[in-house]
């Protein structure tokens, strides 16, 4: 099965890229047009600490802080990438825009997302999904995709401020503080 966003164009897509990998769901190479990766989402498995700092920031309405919690994530994904190059694959989640999940793991964790969640943080919810349930989720660069929008959000706005912090709200209620 093939998530995707209207906005993408699929530039490269072969099922023998993702054969040897067998169940599971896949990340490609999610590429805007300015030419930023977007995968993965979330390299690794979010800590306690991290979770705790943005369910504070979000909780206490601290929007400069979050910024803290994205510089975090930046840096996670340069280690990620880092790693690739040993060739490490698995990642804790993928972007939303564009994501492929096979047929066994459909039949498994079927509905995928929390529709309270939708837009802000259904990637990580997904990531916890697929993970209580022991699936693997890979990030595969050989599968290559445009995503026409750049995901630059101005969080200066406090309406989109506020759906995000809604939205990690309940996955924090959902996930982390079971």
């Amino acid at each position: 099965m093939v998530i995707s966003n209207a906005d993408i164009l699929i530039k490269k897509l072969e099922i023998v890229d993702l054969q040897n990998l067998g169940d599971g769901i896949f990340a490609p190479k999610l590429l805007t047009l300015s030419g930023k990766n977007q995968n993965p989402s979330c390299p690794f498995v979010p800590s306690i600490l991290t979770e705790g700092f943005k369910y504070w920031c979000y909780k206490g309405n601290h929007k400069k802080l979050v910024w803290l919690y994205y510089i975090h994530s930046r840096i996670k994904k340069i280690i990620f990438y880092l790693m690739m190059i040993v060739g490490h694959r698995k990642i804790f989640s993928a972007h939303g825009a564009f994501v492929i999940i096979s047929s066994n793991v459909v039949k498994k964790i079927y509905p995928f997302y929390n529709e309270e969640m939708f837009l802000f943080n259904e990637e990580e919810h997904l990531g916890r999904l697929a993970k209580a349930n022991g699936i693997d989720t890979y990030y595969v660069p050989k599968i290559i995709i445009n995503h026409k929008e750049d995901g630059s959000m101005d969080l200066a706005n406090i309406d989109d401020f506020e759906k995000m912090r809604q939205s990690y709200l309940i996955y924090y209620k959902t996930w982390i503080k079971k």
